[in-house]
């Protein structure tokens, strides 16, 4: 329906907009911890399959290590890589791949 892709759009843009304020405020914490030898921040994956046995999909999240705020999230798909015990992985290699 229309309100349903409506719906889907902001809800995309707040969780995007999200992320980002997480990222920055992420960053900040850890140049002002770090100061002058700064290198990057640290962060925490956690992997929510759609259901426990041979998900078709899993959702990775990429969290802040000191802020616990989400930074990042992928879908992985069975498509993508068939064994769900996997797909953190796959998630992962994303994050780093996106990061750099």
């Amino acid at each position: 329906s229309h309100y349903q892709t409506k719906y889907s759009e902001v809800a995309a843009k707040m969780a995007e907009e999200s992320c980002t304020q997480a990222l920055h405020e992420e960053t900040a914490l850890q140049v002002m911890a770090d100061k002058d030898d700064f290198e990057g921040i640290s962060i925490m994956s956690d992997a929510r399959h759609c259901w426990r046995r041979n998900a078709v999909f899993s959702d990775v999240a990429f969290l802040g290590d000191r802020t616990h705020r989400v930074i990042k999230v992928f879908t992985v798909t069975k498509d993508e890589e068939q064994y769900s015990q996997n797909h953190e992985k796959v998630g992962t290699e994303r994050f780093y791949a996106w990061a750099d």
